[in-house]
């Protein structure tokens, strides 16, 4: 792909952490740092052939997806305080 797509993905992933401080955009952050995650997890595993270095970003993924479905199951009353 190059050199430029290491700096975009670079920059995606420093975005996304910045916004998903912000309240109001964090589901987008999040959604777009697992597309990133799971665009490593498939480069490792079909483009790289090294299935062990599939797990680096597979963890945080497993851990960000975890972190949603809580918070997406919480009640209503305990998100809005």
């Amino acid at each position: 792909m190059g050199e430029w797509f290491r700096y975009f993905t670079g920059s995606l992933e420093v975005v996304c952490a910045v916004l998903l401080l912000i309240r109001r955009t964090s589901a987008i952050a999040a959604a777009l740092l697992a597309c990133a995650m799971a665009g490593a997890i498939l480069t490792h595993l079909f483009i790289l052939r090294d299935g062990y270095a599939a797990v680096l970003p597979g963890f945080p993924l497993a851990i960000l997806i975890a972190v949603a479905w809580k918070q997406h199951s919480a009640p209503r009353a305990m998100k809005e305080s």
